[in-house]
């Protein structure tokens, strides 16, 4: 666990700002670290547990959502489209079932 809070609500802020494009800080070694880093550091230790447990297959839609983030979608779609077409997603995203979304 980590015992520094302020390391914990720095890089609450961070990655709130940032999203995966974060640098965190390590809690061990102290430095600045991509949040892409430590989520994978994080899902490689999880995995021996998630396999014992039968629900691997939860742990690689986090590796998913992290890749492409609905961040990273809004900007695309901004990129490709329009500012309507983005609202219309976003409207979209809002409404549907959660199942959907991911």
């Amino acid at each position: 666990l980590i015992q520094a809070v302020e390391i914990l609500e720095e890089n609450r802020f961070l990655a709130a700002r940032d999203g995966m494009d974060a640098l965190l800080i390590d809690p061990v070694s102290v430095r600045r670290v991509s949040a892409r880093t430590l989520l994978a550091q994080l899902l490689d230790a999880a995995r021996p547990h998630a396999q014992e447990l039968g629900c691997e297959d939860a742990l690689e839609v986090v590796g998913e959502l992290a890749r492409e983030t609905g961040a990273d979608r809004q900007r695309q779609l901004a990129r490709t489209r329009s500012l309507p077409a983005l609202v219309q997603f976003l409207s979209g995203q809002f409404t549907a079932p959660a199942h959907s979304r991911l």
